[in-house]
Formats: C-alpha cells, sequence, structure tokens
C-alpha cells in the first residue's frame, strides 16, 4: 500500500468538520498500516516503511517525526541482515510511536491559571510560564515521601486545592534532588514567607526549555532527557541556562505506568549581545 493510499484512507476516516491534528493523522496512519497482515516479511516491511512515512510527512518538523526515520533507517540495515527481524522489530517500534501519537495526559488536577499545555511526548519545545506562587519543601537529607507529605499538610491546613503539576527541582551539578513545591491555585492566594515546614515564594514569569516524557520518572530517564536538553541549548547558542533543570510530574501514585506523564524543563534566556563599540574616527594631521 502506497504512502498516498494510507493517507487518504485515514483522512477519509476523519470527520469533515474536524481537522485532525498532525499527532492524530500519523497516529491513523501508522494504525491502518499495523492492522494489515502482510502475506511475507518482506512485505511487510515495504508496507510499515511505506506508512512510516507517510506518518513522517504528516509530523512535519517534529521530533518524533526524526525517531520515526531512525528505526525506518535501522530497520533496512537490518533487513539486509534478517528481513524477518527488521520486519517484526519495525513492528514493534510503529506500534509504540503510535501508542504515543495518540497519548494524552491524564490531568488528575487543573493547572494554575495561564500555564501552558503540556510538551507533547519527545518533544522539544520553549514554552512560557506567567508568574506563579508555589509552598515548597526541602528535599536534601529527606525522602520524596517526607517533603510530599509536608507540602500536603500544608494545603490541607490552608483549604487550598491541590493542583497539577508537581514541581521538583534539581541541582544541576550534583543532579540531585533539592525541593518539591505545591503550586498555588493562583498568583494572590495565600500569604508568601515562612509557613513551618515549608516556605511559600513568589516565582516569576520565565521560559523554559522542556521535553514531554510518559512513564515513570526514573533518575536514568530524567538524566537522558536532560542531556537531550542541554544538547538543544548547545546548538541554538541564542539560548543559555537560567536556573536549575526541574521535572513537573503530572500524576498521583495511583496512576501507573504508561499513563504517567511528566516533563524535564531546564530555565532559559535568550543571550544578550553587547553591541560593538564605534570606532574612533581617524583625525589626520595637514
Amino acid at each position: 500500500m502506497s504512502a498516498a493510499l494510507l493517507l487518504s484512507i485515514v483522512l477519509a476516516l476523519t470527520p469533515t468538520n474536524e481537522v485532525a491534528p498532525a499527532r492524530t493523522t500519523a497516529a491513523g496512519i501508522l494504525d491502518a498500516a499495523l492492522a494489515r497482515d502482510a502475506s511475507t516479511p518482506e512485505a511487510d516491511l515495504v508496507l510499515l516503511r511505506s506508512a512510516a512515512g507517510a506518518a513522517i510527512d504528516s509530523l512535519g518538523t517534529q521530533r518524533i517525526a526524526t525517531l520515526i526515520e531512525r528505526d525506518v533507517l535501522e530497520a533496512r540495515w537490518q533487513a539486509a541482515v534478517d528481513v524477518t527481524t527488521a520486519a517484526a522489530q519495525l513492528r514493534a517500534d510503529l506500534t509504540r510511536f503510535a501508542s504515543d501519537l495518540r497519548f494524552e495526559p491524564l490531568m488528575e488536577a487543573p493547572q494554575p491559571p495561564g500555564f501552558p499545555e503540556p510538551t507533547p511526548i519527545h518533544e522539544i519545545r520553549l514554552t512560557s510560564y506567567p508568574s506563579y506562587r508555589l509552598a515548597y519543601a526541602d528535599m536534601a537529607g529527606s525522602s520524596d515521601g517526607s517533603a510530599f507529605f509536608k507540602l500536603f499538610r500544608h494545603i490541607q491546613s490552608n483549604d487550598i486545592k491541590m493542583t497539577a503539576p508537581v514541581e521538583v527541582t534539581f541541582d544541576a551539578e550534583r543532579m540531585q534532588q533539592t525541593r518539591m513545591a505545591f503550586l498555588y491555585e493562583g498568583p494572590t492566594q495565600g500569604q508568601v514567607g515562612d509557613a513551618g515546614q515549608v516556605e511559600v515564594v513568589d516565582i516569576p514569569a520565565m521560559e523554559v526549555l522542556s521535553i514531554g516524557a510518559r512513564g515513570n520518572d526514573s533518575r536514568q530517564r530524567i538524566d537522558s532527557y536532560h542531556a537531550l536538553l542541554l544538547e538543544w541549548i548547545a546548538g541554538n547558542p541564542d539560548y543559555e541556562v537560567a536556573g536549575d533543570m526541574r521535572t513537573m510530574g503530572f500524576n498521583s501514585p495511583m496512576v501507573r505506568g504508561d499513563r504517567r506523564f511528566f516533563e524535564v524543563q531546564i530555565p532559559v534566556r535568550r543571550v544578550e549581545i553587547e553591541a560593538e563599540p564605534e570606532a574612533e574616527p581617524v583625525i589626520r594631521q595637514v
């Protein structure tokens, strides 16, 4: 089946009064191919590569398109050795990508007003945050649970509703958790200052570089996403790091496995380039 035919099938199934987002369209293209049974591994590989190409075209410049293209290229090399293994691996990869493209974060609590939409899975993007208020508990020398319950008791005793996400800040050099924070419902709620076991502070508006992730926020995964963000900054000299890395977790412990969603973020700012000083005029002696 050609890429054009796959795309036409997906668009024909889309209501005419609704324009499907690129990720939904790409997921539909992959699903259509994955649902077909090819007669041979060779035919399956041709079908899957065609579908992947159509999905990549629909995704445009999104980073996930590059990841799909990478796996298609790996399958081509593997097919030179073992076409059956190559087809099976590409089918597994595209099944995972289709699931990621369909994924929508489970929002168990509202975000503060003016907060941006979560960053899509696999994507790296610049995101702006308005100023907001939060309560934080130090995590140095304590467990995640200790900080969490300090914050939970604080919002309960002050009649503050739980919001999302939960913010965890990391020391940039040692990559250790330094504090956990619950965000207030609005920037004027409550009062800033010492509140017993937690501190309430105002956070100024900022720009961050963010990547969306699915599953558990293990240390290994956080490290790898942090490295991707630093790589982006190194390749974009107009920006520089402006604060410690943080994670934004959207789900409670009751949400498990692939339903969980979090973001890894680095505050950034534009590099101010100083203007070259004007050269003093040359005075000729006559």
